[in-house]
């Protein structure tokens, strides 16, 4: 049995010219705490499959480590973080059930927004308007409405209610915001 070559390309990539004999795995997470193998904890063995299929007179074999560097979450799962790119499944698929338009509504909203630019955006397949026209609930509308309405009053009873020191805490917090705002605007901050 001959051994592999290896080649570096770069820092971080080393191609060999044949199949490892396993490659060990360890995941950030695992559902089995209890994990080993050959008494090294933590790891999950991936071992190489050998497939043959035939077309015509020819038979092709090819042998191989089958992993893909990749992972996937759920819109519920990234709610509260933020990615720099990210590839999207916008499309609608009309098998799925108990999906009315306000979970999609959601569901697009929470995976859209967690980009912090839109040229992170990558769709894993092509899209049409009908994928992503969806409305909230009438009641949602209106109790976001309601809130507001309140938080406005609840604001202006409180200004009302400040006397002169407050006042003037709160008039130079604000102007401090603004030449804060417009600082980063002008690039420096």
């Amino acid at each position: 049995m001959s051994l592999g070559e290896f080649f570096p390309i770069d820092d971080v990539h080393i191609m060999c010219s044949k199949p490892p004999q396993c490659v060990l795995f360890r995941p950030l997470r695992t559902r089995n705490a209890n994990a080993t193998f050959n008494g090294i904890e933590g790891v999950l063995p991936v071992f190489p499959i050998d497939r043959s299929i035939r077309i015509k007179d020819f038979s092709i074999r090819r042998k191989q480590v089958p992993i893909c560097a990749a992972f996937s979450l759920t819109d519920y799962k990234v709610q509260g973080q933020t990615f720099a790119k990210a590839v999207l499944d916008l499309k609608t698929n009309p098998t799925t059930r108990a999906r009315d338009s306000f979970r999609n509504f959601c569901s697009f909203n929470v995976q859209v927004s967690r980009l912090q630019e839109e040229d992170g955006l990558n769709l894993l397949q092509e899209i049409e308007m009908s994928d992503i026209t969806y409305q909230p609930h009438k009641e949602l509308i209106s109790e976001m409405s309601r809130l507001e309405t309140l938080e406005k009053r609840t604001l202006e009873t409180w200004v009302k209610n400040l006397d002169a020191t407050e006042m003037s805490r709160l008039q130079a917090l604000e102007l401090q915001r603004s030449l804060e705002k417009q600082y980063k605007n002008l690039g420096l901050t």
